[in-house]
Parts: structure tokens; C-alpha cells; sequence
């Protein structure tokens, strides 16, 4: 016999026999196997889900602007005068060396007869330096002449000298012989040998070869003065002579520098400044420029193209070197072109405003400078490589930051705990 509960011998076996039995029947449940197989379902959806928001990511892209820069700088040749260019000798993509002439540009003034006036003053130039250069060829045969005469001149007078010299000597002998043929004859006189008429005679001679003797010492010293005179003109003669020929080269030194400067004024040439590759031209045949206007950009030899990106500072902070950056060239469509590849090379870390940066991107701030190297210097369409230009303005997508989608599910509630 079945022992009952503490709880059921309180009641009567047909109570509880009562209660066992339902008197609406059998209670039966039916599920369809529908149900099973949409619960399996919503179990694999409601799991895929899960798996995906933890698994899966969600990268963040900066899109912002930028041009094709070269890593060398860009050399703007500029025109220095006012003119009109009647000859151009390169093009865009040529390569040239330090010192090709590039331009030529003509700057002729006429005047209110048609004239050219440049044209003109050359033409009367050009005859003064013929004038002086006639001049100077004139001054040095002519001072060789004349240092040549001054010294055939020191010559004779030194031979003058000399001879005077012998006749001094013989006159010398002469006067003392008279002098002693004279006290002779004054001897004689008083001896009472000879007479007085005699002795006049004879002291008139001796008088007169003292007289000759006297002229001719005279005529020494004018001659040894003249020869000093002459020697020292032989002496400066030559430095007066470089001296005139010193002041007719200074004339015409400064004669050629008027013609350099006349033919300037008629025309002049632009040369390239250093070897490169020629970028930009901006002027053709024919056109006038002013100072200062840039007619052509020369990219140094060796130098690789790059592209500046101009980055707002909400952005900056997530971007770092050796970072890949996908960019569309606005010359190049993407649609059919693609994108193109690259990588920072370098991030600023100063701030530039608009005004501050020579560049065709309009900006509507303060932006920093990212330079990213490209994979490629060149672009392939309709089957050949065309090389990318200077100045090319381009849109890039940078990736800022890639995190999980449970993170940007779950990033509103993580801003309210951080508050």
C-alpha cells in the first residue's frame, strides 16, 4: 500500500482522486515543425548578427584636397622687363641644362618718327666704340714713336756731351799754351825783345780761345741740362702714356657696357637656371609680358613628383607616415581611370592658414600639409603613360581610424560614461 504525503492525509483518497482528473479532458499541445524551423532561424540570424558586430569593422575616411607637388620645389622663371616674346626654343616636358636659352623676348621703343630708338642709339654706339678703338691703336703707335725719338734724342745729346768734352779738353791744352806763349811775350817786352803791338796780338788771341772756351763750356751745360730733361721725359713719358691709354680703355669699357645695355633694351634672353625637366609654360610666341610675370616652371633635374594634401585639424591627429592614402586625379576621372595609390611620407606640425599657402585648392581654413609619395609617376590611358603635371589639384581618401562595429554600436554609450 502506496504511503501517503503529511500533506495528502488530511484529505480523503477520493478528493484527491477527484482532483487528479480533469473534466474537460485531455490536454493536448500542438507545434508545427514550422515553428522549429524558424526558431533555428532567428537563432542563426540573431548569432550571425552577433558574430558580425564583434568581428566585423568599420573603417573611418578623411576626404580632403591637394595638388601634385615636386619633392625639390618647382623653379618659376620669371620675365625681368617689359616685352613681347618673339622666340620660344623649348616645351612643355623637355629636358634642359643649366644656361639653354629658353626666350627671347623684344623690348624696341620707337619714336614719334617711326624710328626704333634703341635700334638709333646702338648704331651711334657702335661708331664711338670703332672711334676709340682707332684711338687707342692711334695713342700706342704714337706713343711708341715718340718714346722712340726722345731716345735717339738722349742718344745724341749724349754723344753732343762727349764731343764737347774732347773740344773742351783741346781748348784746355790751347789756353794754357796761349797763357804761357803770353808771359813769353810779356818776358820779351820787358827784355825789350819784342813790342807792345806784338804782345796785344798776342794776348787777343790768348782772350779769344778763353772766349771760345767759355762758349763752348756753356753750350756743355745747356746740353747736359736738355739731356736731363730728356731723361726724365723718358721717364714719363710711359706713365703719361698708360695714363691716356688707361682713360680711352675706361671709355671704352664703359662705351661696350652702354651697348650691352642698348641691346638689352632691343632685346633679351631668358636661360635656364639649373638642369631639369621643363613643367608649366604659361607663355607662348608673341605675347607681352611685364616684370614679374612667370613664364615658364622648371622641375629640377632628379626631383620625383608628390602630392600635397591640405588636412583640416579635426583630422590631422590620425594620420601618420608610411599611412596608404587613395586619391583621385581630377584630370583623370576614377570612373575610368581608377584610383591611385600612396603613402605619407611627412605630416606638418604647423598649422597654415589659406593665405599662407600658394596653391589653387580653396580652403575654407586653417589646414595642415601632408606630403604622400606616389606609387606611380604616371598615369596609363588609351595605352601609353602619361606623366603626371605640376599643379594637378587631386581629392584623397585617408583613413582616420578602423574599429569593431560592436565599438561604433556601442560608442553613444561610451561618450555618456566618459562625461
Amino acid at each position: 500500500m502506496e504511503e501517503l504525503s503529511p500533506s495528502k492525509q488530511l484529505f480523503r483518497k477520493e478528493v484527491l482522486e477527484k482532483g487528479d482528473t480533469n473534466s474537460l479532458g485531455t490536454v493536448f499541445l500542438r507545434q508545427p515543425k514550422e515553428y522549429q524551423w524558424i526558431a533555428v532561424l532567428m537563432f542563426l540570424v540573431v548569432s550571425g548578427l552577433l558574430v558580425f558586430l564583434f568581428v566585423g569593422t568599420y573603417t573611418k575616411y578623411a576626404d580632403v584636397f591637394g595638388v601634385i607637388t615636386v619633392d625639390k620645389g618647382l623653379v618659376k622663371v620669371s620675365a625681368r622687363r617689359e616685352g613681347q616674346i618673339i622666340e620660344q626654343l623649348v616645351k612643355q616636358g623637355d629636358s634642359v641644362k643649366k644656361g639653354d636659352l629658353l626666350y627671347v623676348i623684344s623690348t624696341d621703343r620707337h619714336s614719334s618718327f617711326d624710328q626704333n630708338l634703341d635700334q638709333s642709339i646702338l648704331a651711334q654706339q657702335m661708331e664711338l666704340q670703332s672711334s676709340l678703338e682707332r684711338d687707342i691703336a692711334i695713342a700706342e703707335k704714337a706713343s711708341g714713336l715718340e718714346l722712340a725719338l726722345i731716345k735717339s734724342k738722349v742718344s745724341s745729346k749724349a754723344i753732343e756731351i762727349e764731343q764737347i768734352n774732347e773740344q773742351l779738353d783741346i781748348y784746355d791744352r790751347r789756353v794754357d799754351l796761349s797763357s804761357a806763349g803770353l808771359a813769353r811775350n810779356e818776358k820779351l817786352l820787358r827784355a825789350g825783345h819784342t813790342n807792345q803791338a806784338q804782345l796785344d796780338q798776342v794776348i787777343e788771341d790768348h782772350l779769344s780761345l778763353q772766349s771760345k772756351r767759355n762758349d763752348l763750356l756753356m753750350k756743355l751745360n745747356s746740353t747736359q741740362s736738355l739731356l736731363v730733361e730728356l731723361k726724365n721725359e723718358l721717364e714719363l713719358k710711359p706713365g703719361n702714356f698708360k695714363e691716356k691709354h688707361n682713360r680711352l680703355k675706361r671709355t671704352l669699357i664703359e662705351n661696350k657696357q652702354r651697348i650691352t645695355e642698348v641691346s638689352s633694351n632691343i632685346d633679351y634672353r631668358i636661360y635656364a637656371p639649373l638642369n631639369g625637366v621643363i613643367g608649366n609654360q604659361l607663355t607662348h610666341v608673341g605675347e607681352f609680358v611685364r616684370p614679374g610675370n612667370v613664364m615658364v616652371s622648371l622641375i629640377p633635374q632628379g626631383s620625383q613628383l608628390q602630392a600635397e594634401l591640405y588636412v583640416p585639424a579635426t583630422s590631422i591627429g590620425f594620420i601618420k607616415p608610411a599611412q596608404e592614402v587613395s586619391m583621385r586625379y581630377s584630370a583623370f576621372p576614377y570612373q575610368h581611370f581608377g584610383l591611385h595609390s600612396g603613402k605619407v611620407l611627412s605630416v606638418s606640425k604647423v598649422i597654415s592658414l589659406p593665405e599662407e599657402l600658394e596653391t589653387s585648392v580653396e580652403l575654407a581654413g586653417a589646414v595642415y600639409k601632408v606630403i604622400v609619395g606616389l606609387d606611380s609617376q604616371s598615369v596609363r590611358a588609351q595605352g601609353e603613360e602619361i606623366t603626371l603635371g605640376v599643379g594637378m589639384e587631386l581629392e584623397a581618401s585617408v583613413k582616420l581610424e578602423n574599429r569593431s562595429l560592436v565599438q561604433w554600436v556601442l560608442e553613444p554609450i561610451y561618450s555618456l560614461r566618459n562625461r
